[in-house]
């Protein structure tokens, strides 16, 4: 099944490396988002809930706390889903070193394992900051294929 929706974002390259999200919290971060006006909540895996966050009403600037995992074989249809509605990344970062990663399956999995970044020690990966919005991001945004 190909991933084609409203969005320029490359969704279908979570969808076809086998990207699974199993956690997703609605939470602005630093740097990208200066005041947090989330609300912290744990959401279900799915598209409409993503979008009904990021409604103008919610308050909050679109930051979002997914945990991801390297599932072979196993899609997540919450990347359709948020293709269909016209959801555009604006930043995607590791949680554990803060590096912005493109939406390259092999970059992500690295950034799963742990690994050490804005502390000493290795920490466990997975997570990872997304800003989502309907605006279409810049042209020369990172998020596109290498």
């Amino acid at each position: 099944m190909e991933v084609e929706g409203n969005s320029s974002t490359p969704w279908e390259n979570l969808y076809e490396g086998g990207i699974i999200p199993i956690r997703l919290t609605c939470q602005d971060y630093q740097p990208i988002h200066r005041a947090d006006m989330s609300c912290h909540t744990n959401l279900q895996i799915k598209g409409e809930s993503i979008t009904s966050h990021m409604s103008p009403e919610h308050g909050s600037g679109g930051g979002f706390l997914f945990q991801l995992r390297n599932r072979p074989g196993q899609k997540s249809e919450l990347w359709k889903e948020i293709s269909d509605a016209g959801v555009e990344l604006h930043d995607f970062r590791c949680d554990v070193c803060d590096e912005q990663i493109p939406l390259v399956p092999r970059r992500i999995i690295r950034h799963i394992a742990a690994h050490a970044g804005k502390f000493r020690s290795a920490r466990a990966g997975g997570g990872f900051w997304m800003t989502l919005k309907f605006d279409t991001p810049d042209q020369d945004d990172e998020y596109q294929d290498d």
